[in-house]
């Protein structure tokens, strides 16, 4: 079943090939937007569907516990600054895209997953929205 899912995409993540482990479980070899590799077991993207990797729900989470978020990538967006400014009780973070736009968005915006590009690229690769988990 691992070969029809090569080439596919599960939210920001697209496969790219498979591995087999000691207990024989398959893993999938994924990319997500934010060029991070990871592995993850072929259950978890055709049950449950992770929209990134590991290190994006990282930092997703980081964001819910109030933790220090300075150089964390969160799909396409590295997250430069906290501004120290608020909009609507919320902080407000400038974050750069890789394609080297530069975005401010607020800390409730990155804590749900809702902003993972600038506006350009997100309507340039049609990019779907993130789900926090």
């Amino acid at each position: 079943m691992a070969e029809d899912l090569i080439g596919r995409v599960f939210g920001y993540l697209s496969v790219e090939g498979r591995e087999k482990t000691p207990s024989r479980e398959t893993l999938l070899q994924c990319r997500c937007q934010c060029g991070s590799v990871c592995s993850l077991p072929e259950t978890s993207l055709t049950r449950t569907h992770p929209a990134c990797c590991p290190s994006c729900l990282e930092t997703m989470r980081l964001a819910r516990h109030s933790g220090d978020l300075t150089h964390r990538t969160l799909l396409r967006l590295t997250l430069i600054k906290d501004t120290g400014t608020f909009r609507s009780r919320s902080p407000v973070w400038q974050a750069r895209c890789q394609c080297g736009n530069e975005v401010t968005l607020t800390l409730s915006a990155i804590r749900s997953g809702r902003i993972g590009a600038c506006g350009a690229c997100t309507l340039r690769y049609g990019l779907p929205a993130l789900q926090a988990r």
